[in-house]
């Protein structure tokens, strides 16, 4: 009678706890930004979604560190939580963690970032800088930030939405330049609003030129190993461009019926400087806007620049020891050759000769991940690299690698460390 009694408590008690609304044992806890083992940068949105949010009693959002831990302020929308990574913390290692209450029981997650503040909330492209009235320029906006609209708005008051390519994560535009935009120099005023409505703007200026013929491509400062150089150019359609390369006459030639041109040079390695005329306008002067210096080299480098190694990976900044190893192999089996960071200054000084396929590898910050990571990977391929870091992190900052490290890397003759 007794185990009668039992079984039926036992069975009233699953039935309950099945029918209880508060009893959530499926709870999802996910981090949208930032991505575990990545970087951060101050007030950079942390956004964490929860699955379902129904009866969820309490939520508590922590950044934690060396010797400070901060509760942050937070919302909620639907089911995400929002809140902003302090502005106000050395840069260092962090422990972003989320605490959510359901019928008395506690659930957690945690991720590891990186807080610095040398990165920028967003980089901005504006292609090309040079145009004429009636063109296309194309403006791109790469950023680590989690903004909710991007405009641009140039300094007549018009406004072009920007839209978020998910899988590239850019925010991106093509648009036509008006004709009623005057000749000169203008303004475009990119505007970021994130989850709070609060702004971020920064200004880039394009020229918009119709009087004379413009090379928008190569750009100013071009340096490049090829020999081979193509010209792209507008003007007025169907009229004659005169084409110079250093002060002598190169060649003439045609715009479209659109007011494109377009030329293939061979040049000599050595510096160049490439401009256009209009052999039958009035105003015949060289402008300092169509001085395109070009700098050609008889050999040249591929410079990798790396920041982290992570086995999570999953940001500008990070990735996994898979795809790192996986682009040594690459560039390994192509045949080329890996230099150092000596072996590229005096290069560049013209104190050294270089093989034809040289590689030059680099890591930025001083973290963990490369010595974990990166080291025994280079050592395995037997490759060098070069490691930039913050002297002041070393061996003083969670996530940085330490002095013992840093001899080991130098020792070992793979990492040249500056």
């Amino acid at each position: 009678m007794k185990k009668s009694f039992l079984w039926v408590g036992i069975i009233l008690l699953v039935l309950f706890s099945s029918c209880n609304p508060n009893v959530n044992p499926n709870i999802s806890i996910s981090f949208i930004s930032p991505k575990g083992e990545g970087y951060v940068s101050p007030n950079q949105p942390i956004i964490i979604e929860i699955e379902p949010i129904k009866n969820v009693e309490q939520i508590a959002v922590y950044v934690s560190g060396e010797n400070v831990t901060k509760k942050l302020d937070t919302e909620l929308k639907e089911n995400r939580v929002y809140s902003i990574f302090p502005d106000k913390l050395e840069d260092g290692e962090y422990t972003v963690e989320v605490r959510v209450s359901i019928a008395g029981k506690e659930f957690e997650k945690n991720i590891d970032v990186f807080l610095n503040s040398e990165i920028p909330v967003w980089d901005i492209y504006v292609y090309p800088t040079f145009v004429r009235a009636g063109k296309s320029i194309h403006m791109e906006i790469i950023t680590s930030s989690i903004l909710e609209k991007v405009t641009a708005t140039f300094d007549d008051g018009t406004t072009y939405p920007l839209v978020y390519d998910k899988k590239r994560e850019v925010w991106s535009n093509e648009i036509m330049i008006s004709q009623f935009l005057s000749e000169g120099s203008h303004f475009i005023k990119f505007t970021g609003i994130d989850f709070k409505g609060e702004r971020i703007e920064e200004r880039r200026v394009i020229n918009v030129v119709n009087t004379y013929p413009i090379i928008y491509s190569p750009l100013n400062g071009l340096k490049t190993v090829s020999k081979e150089i193509e010209i792209l150019g507008f003007y007025d359609p169907d009229k004659e461009v005169d084409i110079y390369i250093d002060g002598e006459f190169f060649k003439r030639t045609k715009t479209d019926g659109n007011g494109d041109f377009y030329e293939k040079l061979t040049l000599p390695p050595g510096t160049h400087f490439i401009h256009t005329q209009d052999p039958n306008s009035q105003f015949n002067v060289e402008s300092a806007l169509q001085n395109i210096k070009i700098t050609i080299y008889s050999k040249g480098v591929v410079v990798l620049v790396y920041h982290n190694i992570s086995e999570k990976g999953g940001n500008l900044y990070t990735i996994t020891p898979e795809e790192f190893e996986k682009e040594i192999k690459y560039i390994k089996n192509q045949g080329y050759t890996c230099i150092s960071g000596e072996d590229f200054r005096n290069f560049l000084k013209g104190k050294a000769d270089i093989p034809d396929k040289s590689v030059l590898i680099t890591f930025d910050d001083g973290l963990k991940g490369v010595y974990n990571y990166a080291y025994p990977i280079l050592k395995k391929h037997e490759f060098k690299a070069v490691f930039f870091v913050i002297a002041g992190r070393i061996g003083n900052k969670s996530g940085f690698i330490s002095w013992e490290e840093a001899r080991e890397m130098v020792e070992s003759g793979v990492f040249e460390i500056d």
